[in-house]
């Protein structure tokens, strides 16, 4: 049995908080973004015109669905927008709660707690790259409700990861290089390339051909976007891929960057560690 993605207690804070708004307020928050009333019995119906309201929409969502919750999260989204004060201790509850649901505020927008499989803002931060953390927000934001728009983030956010990576060690690239460009002067570096691999180390074969496939999945995750993705026009009968197949892209980007950026910092510390020094060693 599916699990609902956001909880019946943190649907109720929201639902406190509505109280406040007009009849009509709430109609066109949850209308504007796909929601429909749904009927319930009189007798489930909590006390009050608002707090009913509410339900009636809230009935309407299949809690379950990561495109239902993606809708749900921007109406809370645009809730929280509103509130001026947020160290109200009721705004407080609404945020710890959507926390353990795994959401958190950053800005004004509601992300996924941990970042895109395992890109967590602990990383990205480790390369001081702001870049990056818009490129994961942007994939969190849009991978169940725009499969496309994720597509394209992922694409983007892979780039990005190879200049990151790339400019953190001063090694030049060509403003017009691509991924498969960038994927190998990275794999080069981080003596990640095929060749790299000893023919007399044990497992040598299957060494060479997962490095290779690094390279696979970084110019299919490209073609998926001159395909699918955002960025290029499309005709009017073109069906975009669905929240699966970006699922897939996305996963399959963020562990090869995740896989890239964890390589980059094992050999950042290995030369500091050759040099006699360590992170922090001139701190006070």
């Amino acid at each position: 049995m599916k699990r609902d993605l956001i909880s019946r207690v943190t649907r109720t804070h929201f639902r406190e908080w509505l109280v406040g708004s007009t009849l009509r307020e709430i109609d066109d928050l949850f209308s504007g973004y796909g929601f429909e009333k749904a009927f319930i019995p009189q007798e489930f119906l909590p006390r009050g015109e608002r707090r009913s309201a509410v339900e009636y929409f809230y009935e309407s969502v299949d809690w379950t669905s990561q495109e239902n919750v993606a809708r749900m999260l921007r109406i809370y989204e645009d809730i929280l927008f509103k509130i001026e004060d947020r160290s109200l201790p009721h705004v407080q509850e609404m945020l710890r709660y959507l926390e353990r649901d795994g959401y958190v505020l950053e800005g004004n927008n509601l992300v996924a707690k941990g970042g895109v499989a395992g890109l967590t803002p602990d990383v990205i931060a480790s390369l001081g790259s702001r870049h990056l953390a818009e490129h994961v927000q942007r994939i969190e934001r849009s991978l169940a409700d725009d499969p496309a728009q994720a597509i394209g983030s992922a694409k983007e956010l892979l780039e990005s990861t190879l200049k990151t990576i790339l400019e953190g060690l001063d090694i030049e690239y060509g403003k017009s290089d691509e991924i498969p460009q960038l994927l190998k002067a990275v794999q080069t570096a981080l003596e990640l390339a095929p060749t790299d691999a000893h023919a007399q180390k044990k497992g040598a074969d299957v060494i060479k051909k997962t490095l290779s496939n690094l390279g696979s999945v970084a110019i299919g995750i490209a073609e998926l976007r001159n395909l699918y993705g955002t960025g290029h026009g499309k005709g009017s009968n073109h069906k975009g891929l669905t929240v699966r197949h970006a699922r897939l892209a996305v996963s399959a980007s963020a562990a090869l960057c995740m896989f890239l950026l964890e390589t980059y910092e094992a050999k950042a510390q290995v030369s500091l560690e050759a040099t006699g020094s360590s992170p922090g060693s001139d701190r006070t």
